[in-house]
């Protein structure tokens, strides 16, 4: 299998409910407060079925929580009040020390290292890179602190180290902090030492219930961080919950993850939708508690594995190849380039053409700086700027008084010039970049409304519907974004759809329904937390526990700044060359349940990227040839097993290598039945990955019963599923046609390969239309129902065989060859007949030439 999968990345180059009748009293619960300000993926709440269990779930079935408390530390009695001064003026001339240091890489220093990145040929990069990679994990290597006398006078955290211990040992709270963060994180250079931290931490949280030193030892005890063994679950779930019940959002979220899942505690769906809303409930506070539309959600959480193809690389990870490919990877492709500066070329290019008087580059460049992006910073000057460039080619009144346009709504530049005046009037009504003038807000919807713009249509409904700078109308506002709902703008849709809950008819309870299923396509916020809402109390729907929790779970971990995720940091320590640093962060947020943690942590941990544990990598000086750590190989089945359970496709296909090559699993252990059901998994997502790998199982028998015929028809699906599997797959059907005629010609019992029915051929004038149309020209594409693209049933009749096409062109060929045979012989024995019957007129005397017809001799 190694030796195939080798071959196959080598040649790849690629989600009703019936209705109940709604309680008044809940429908109120669930609309709250209509008039509240807000502003706007399809969130996954069906399990994946036919993934194994995780490894660790498996071993905590039988887990109840009462089976463990947290042992007791007696460190005296303890009292704010009475933290002893000598301990604290120890802790101040600490922090004194710790200042002068120089502090860690700065982002300017960042920049300049990416810069440096890009300088040099492969080898000089790869150097680098691998310097780098060296240096980030020799600081792993957990030294005792020298304490000589030279020591202590030239080192600074020597010193403040010492301070602080002394501080630590009467109790200080500031101390034990500053030592547990110092060891956690390794400020100042600090080495790190997860053993140190975990007493550090245990000490804070025994002596003051600190909620964030409990978060982060159930962190340190789920992961064995902090012990150098196996995970304890049971610790895990008494520091979360001891946590969470203190409001600490990331225990919260990383508590909800375990009831949902059932890691350390039996599956108890309740208790997740529990959790999870109450975070919900926070991050829809923080989300409202901004500007008119909510606060802008900053999205931190990238896969990390995008920026190189996927896990598998371009073309044989489900992310850029196949159907997936426009799902999650290009469509953040942009956002996602960051390494060989693609975007900057991109960013120059459009500046330039811009500056030029190009309306389409000046609408992209404002709404690149309005919004951000993983690369760029939001600048709502130079949105401003540019909008309002687009926006005096339409208007050049600019901003005095409501303007006329100088051009035709159905003018090419018209839609780009009011997507612009809705930016605009956005800013002014939230006072972004400007100082807030409602006037002028709705003197630029204003202009948008007259163009059709969608976001205007909403701004105007929302002054509407909040009183702003206009009487409140509540009919004129809804009017406003039921004609922005309708032009799919999710924000207008979450509006409208709020306003129908309010209405008295029962149609608008389904309608409303609706509408935010659409917004929430589009991953709104608001929209998720009224799905939720009505998912968990059965408002026009029976209840659904699941459903609700899969809700809930999207806007707890939308709103990435409730609660630091971990993703900011973990970007930040990637981008400054600390691996070991950036596997810690997404590991913390693995634990809180964000699959996009999951698949970052494992993509780090998997095969030879890195190690926790140093010390064989460090003896053999070289990358390429890391040993592989049982510990780490565990691991990285986790997080795959964890975001595979979370419909990562690549994850399922990496999860059944893992059980098939034995790794994270006992010494000389594999599963190959499990890495089967991981591969069935994935292929109902239509990896081709993972068919290719089911079409070697069944050619080999291994996991599998041993089936030539059903060998083809992964090997088939993965060619069609993905244009870039073809050359592996011809090579892989080339042998295992092999292998079937010597299965026929010697007798054997294996299944071999048959040939599929005939296809029934439609010859109706309706089908002949319907093939002329499949066929015309790729520009008729986007009008096209695409959905049954890779509709194709696996065993069924209706299977199309891959292979069915040679067959079908060699018999073509036959055919036509012997028409060509049977015309040219009705050819020669036409042309025989005639000349006989001119030979028989010539003897009949009539003297016009042998062989000659009458009509061609003249008279």
């Amino acid at each position: 299998m190694r030796a195939a999968s080798v071959i196959v990345l080598t040649l790849l180059s690629t989600a009703i409910a019936a209705q109940a009748v709604a309680d008044p009293e809940v429908l109120q619960q669930v609309i709250e407060d209509v008039e509240q300000p807000y502003e706007s993926s399809t969130v996954d709440v069906e399990v994946v079925e036919g993934l194994p269990d995780i490894p660790e779930v498996e071993t905590m079935k039988d887990y109840t929580l009462d089976k463990y408390t947290v042992p007791a530390m007696d460190l005296g009695r303890w009292d704010l009040s009475m933290v002893d001064p000598e301990s604290q003026r120890l802790v101040d001339e600490a922090l004194v020390l710790l200042r002068s240091l120089e502090p860690p890489e700065t982002k300017s220093n960042a920049a300049d290292s990416k810069a440096k990145e890009k300088e040099g040929g492969l080898i000089s990069r790869w150097s680098r890179r691998a310097k780098s990679a060296v240096d980030a994990l020799r600081i792993l290597k957990a030294k005792s602190l020298e304490t000589t006398q030279q020591k202590i006078q030239n080192d600074p955290l020597v010193q403040a180290t010492l301070k602080l211990e002394s501080a630590a040992a009467k109790s200080n709270p500031d101390a034990l902090w500053l030592l547990a963060d110092l060891n956690f994180h390794g400020n100042f250079s600090h080495p790190l030492n997860y053993a140190q931290a975990t007493h550090y931490y245990s000490l804070l949280a025994s002596a003051t219930g600190n909620t964030s030193a409990q978060f982060l030892l159930g962190f340190l005890h789920a992961t064995a961080l902090g012990s150098g063994s196996s995970p304890d679950h049971a610790k895990a779930m008494t520091y979360y919950t001891f946590a969470a019940h203190q409001n600490e959002t990331r225990a919260q979220r990383a508590l909800a993850y375990r009831y949902h899942l059932g890691l350390g505690t039996p599956k108890n769906c309740e208790e997740a939708m529990a959790w999870y809303r109450r975070v919900a409930v926070t991050s829809r506070a923080y989300y409202r508690g901004g500007p008119p539309g909510g606060r802008h959600v900053k999205r931190e959480s990238y896969r990390i594995a995008d920026d190189e193809g996927g896990v598998y690389g371009h073309g044989a990870s489900a992310s850029s190849s196949g159907p997936g490919y426009l799902g999650s990877y290009r469509r953040n492709v942009i956002n996602t380039n960051t390494k060989d500066g693609s975007f900057e070329d991109v960013f120059e290019y459009l500046q330039y053409v811009a500056s030029k008087g190009d309306a389409s580059a000046q609408s992209i460049l404002g709404v690149l700086y309005y919004d951000g992006s993983r690369t760029q910073e939001r600048n709502f000057g130079e949105a401003m700027y540019w909008f309002q460039k687009l926006a005096k080619q339409v208007w050049p009144s600019g901003i005095v008084g409501p303007g006329r346009a100088v051009v035709s709504p159905a003018s090419g530049i018209a839609s780009l010039a009011a997507k612009a005046a809705g930016y605009i009037g956005r800013m002014y009504l939230r006072g972004e970049g400007v100082e807030q003038d409602l006037k002028k807000a709705h003197d630029w919807f204003s202009r948008g409304v007259s163009m059709g713009d969608a976001m205007s249509q909403n701004g105007v409904g929302h002054m509407f519907l909040h009183g702003l700078s206009r009487k409140k109308d509540v009919e004129k506002a809804r009017e406003y974004f039921k004609a922005s709902a309708e032009q799919g703008f999710a924000p207008a849709q979450v509006n409208y759809a709020k306003l129908l809950l309010t209405s008295p008819q029962p149609s608008s309870l389904s309608a409303a329904s609706q509408w935010l299923e659409l917004a929430a396509s589009k991953g709104h916020v608001e929209a998720y937390w009224l799905l939720g809402e009505m998912w968990a109390n059965g408002v026009g729907r029976a209840r659904s526990c699941e459903r609700a929790v899969g809700y809930y779970k999207a806007v707890a971990e939308r709103v990435e700044e409730v609660g630091p995720s971990g993703f900011e940091d973990g970007n930040r320590a990637l981008q400054g060359g600390d691996l070991a640093g950036a596997i810690v962060y997404y590991m913390m947020a693995a634990e809180q349940g964000y699959e996009v943690g999951q698949a970052n942590a494992a993509f780090l941990l998997d095969g030879d990227k890195t190690m926790l544990d140093p010390k064989a990598f460090l003896k053999t000086r070289s990358l390429t040839k890391v040993p592989k750590h049982p510990r780490l190989e565990k691991l990285a089945l986790t997080y795959f097993s964890q975001s595979a359970h979370q419909s990562n496709v690549d994850s399922m296909v990496k999860m059944g290598d893992y059980f098939l090559h034995g790794f994270g699993l006992s010494p000389n252990t594999t599963d190959a039945k499990k890495a089967a059901q991981c591969y069935q998994a994935a292929e109902r997502f239509h990896s081709a990955m993972a068919m290719w790998n089911l079409g070697w199982m069944h050619e080999n028998g291994i996991g599998v019963e041993q089936d030539f015929h059903l060998a083809k028809r992964y090997y088939d699906q993965a060619a069609l599923s993905s244009r870039e599997a073809y050359a592996p797959v011809m090579m892989s059907l080339l042998k295992l046609r092999v292998r079937s005629a010597w299965n026929a010609l010697t007798g054997g019992t294996i299944n071999g390969i048959q040939k599929g029915p005939a296809p029934t051929i439609d010859t109706s004038w309706r089908s002949w239309l319907a093939k002329w149309y499949e066929h015309q020209p790729a520009t008729a594409a986007p009008y096209r129902d695409r959905e049954d693209d890779y509709d194709y049933t696996i065993y069924g009749d209706e299977y199309d065989d891959f292979g069915y096409g040679e067959d079908d062109l060699m018999e073509s060929l036959v055919i036509l060859t012997l028409c060509a045979v049977v015309g040219l012989f009705l050819w020669w024995r036409q042309r025989r007949v005639l000349r006989q019957r001119n030979g028989q007129q010539g003897a009949d005397g009539h003297g016009h030439g042998l062989g000659r017809p009458d009509w061609i001799v003249p008279h």
